[in-house]
């Protein structure tokens, strides 16, 4: 299959493949790992062009690059190249109307994915920035054509522009590519006639290896991480906000911000350079304000290695943007993370040993007392009063979660403890990242790990106790079949609670036989994939 893939920057691979200067991942994260993904597929034919300064083409791992000056390129190209899709990535951009269009004439479908929802973004782009930022009067905008500027008032109608035209491309669109619930519910309105097709998005390879996360002691200097702050969407503005909060707990944090600071060229151009970036004038005018401009860091741009040590230094990732749809910056942060259960059992770490202690104790906690520990949180009278969870479902989640909790921590860090250690030794003479022995080993210890999850569901599922406290045993809201056994017993109803004692027995039964089956074909398969000797 052939597929012709339009993206709105040249990517660092077709830099490199083309001969470009500036081959860098500084940009373009989320392509970068798509195309790191599509490579893989052996009967794929990919051609990734983009609109640069030049003309140029290369090919490297098997991909094809094109770079074009001109549009009025895209329909030779598509007569030459007859690709079997057209795949458009961004929607908001003029050469992907011209690409849609040169495709439809030449018959060949067009596949869009969103890559940021423009209506909604333009529609909350200076969200909680002053009328006197957000606009400019007639000489600040004569400068800005001799020496571009960041205008608000010119930032927000160029976001309104790209809107229009996502608006009008995805008004004739009829295959349509998102991630998120956000995405389908713009593509809903802005592409009534398409049809959507969720797919995730590949990050950047970089994230999926290496070392991971691991909290420090920052009792006195906690790192906030903010991955973009230069213009206002990104809402460095309500961080800057509320910091003086955080320094009253923690007086030597510091916030990182990925990009470039404001401006600063001397005394003399000063007044022209903040006029020209009303929104970094703003923050640093709020900073000032608040006195909490000694605890404000601009890193520059990162690539993808300075990007994911950044994320490692940190002790908190900040998102506070205005809008966002899926936002790649969150995945790469997430990606360096594990499983408390097992990195309980996989990792050693300071503090290993008493975590797992009070893990162990907690399997015998009284369940009576575990009920009455968050009542206490959640009457009314408590710390989480105010979300009115007593006698509710979600109140009664909340207790089953802290009973079933130190089951699944110390029983997974178990089985993963018990695990052959050759298994490690294995993936690692096979070259096995340290990541990758991880996912090998926890799918090694699946079914281990399955029978845990089973047996904290058959320990939630015969509470008494805890649903009782918590949920009252109301009827049509809160009763449980635990509960509505004890109701029928009490009132002398034996055989009414042998009858739902046997149905509670039947379910734990299909869990318990589902689970067996599962493990019965996994060793199935993997006695058909040995040899004999």
């Amino acid at each position: 299959m052939h597929i012709l893939w339009l993206v709105r920057t040249t990517l660092p691979q077709a830099a490199a493949a083309c001969g470009l200067a500036g081959a860098s991942d500084v940009s373009g994260s989320w392509l970068t790992g798509q195309l790191a993904a599509l490579r893989a597929c052996p009967d794929l034919h990919l051609t990734v062009l983009s609109v640069g300064k030049a003309d140029a083409d290369g090919t490297a791992d098997g991909v094809h690059y094109r770079v074009v000056r001109d549009t009025a390129a895209f329909a030779p190209l598509l007569q030459a190249e007859r690709p079997d899709l057209v795949h458009i990535w961004g929607t908001e951009f003029d050469p992907a109307a011209v690409m849609a269009d040169a495709a439809r004439a030449s018959g060949l479908p067009v596949l869009f994915s969103v890559q940021g929802v423009m209506r909604d973004c333009a529609a909350h782009l200076c969200d909680g920035v002053p009328e006197i930022y957000r606009r400019s009067g007639a000489l600040w905008h004569a400068i800005d054509k001799i020496i571009p500027g960041e205008l608000l008032d010119n930032m927000q109608a160029s976001f309104d522009a790209l809107a229009a035209k996502e608006a009008a491309a995805l008004a004739d669109a009829r295959y349509v590519t998102g991630r998120t619930a956000f995405d389908r519910a713009a593509c809903a309105a802005l592409a009534p006639h398409a049809r959507y097709y969720p797919c995730n998005e590949t990050l950047r390879p970089l994230f999926y290896t290496g070392t991971l996360w691991h909290a420090r002691d920052f009792a006195a200097a906690p790192v906030l991480l903010l991955p973009q702050g230069n213009y206002p969407l990104k809402n460095l503005h309500t961080v800057i906000k509320a910091l003086p909060a955080v320094l009253a707990e923690y007086g030597d944090a510091e916030l990182r911000i990925a990009g470039w600071p404001p401006l600063d060229k001397g005394p003399l151009l000063r007044p022209v350079i903040d006029r020209m970036f009303p929104y970094k004038l703003y923050c640093k005018r709020l900073a000032a304000q608040l006195g909490v401009t000694e605890h404000i860091r601009y890193t520059g741009p990162l690539d993808a290695a300075a990007m994911r040590q950044a994320y490692l230094e940190a002790d908190a990732f900040l998102l506070p943007s205005g809008c966002e749809n899926s936002p790649n910056s969150l995945g790469e942060a997430m990606l360096l993370g594990l499983p408390c259960g097992f990195a309980l059992g996989y990792y050693d770490f300071p503090g290993k040993r008493c975590l797992r202690l009070i893990s162990d104790t907690l399997l015998a906690f009284p369940t009576v007392l575990i009920g009455l520990l968050v009542y206490a949180f959640i009457t009314y009278r408590g710390p989480l009063g105010e979300y009115g969870l007593l006698f509710t479902l979600p109140g009664m989640a909340v207790g089953q979660a802290v009973l079933a909790l130190p089951i699944v921590i110390s029983w997974t860090a178990q089985a993963v403890e018990g695990l052959d250690p050759r298994c490690r030794q294995t993936l690692l003479t096979l070259g096995a990242s340290g990541a990758q022995v991880a996912w090998g080993s926890l799918k090694e210890a699946r079914y281990e790990i399955g029978m845990v999850c089973v047996t904290a569901f058959g320990r939630v599922i015969t509470e008494v106790g805890i649903a009782m406290m918590l949920g009252g045993n109301i009827r049509y809201e809160t009763r449980t079949m635990t509960t509505a056994i004890a109701l029928e017993t009490s009132k002398g109803e034996f055989a009414q609670g042998i009858a739902l004692g046997l149905v509670l027995l039947l379910m734990a039964f299909v869990v318990n036989l589902a689970l067996a089956v599962l493990r019965q074909r996994g060793r199935g398969d993997h006695g058909g994939r040995g040899g004999g000797a």
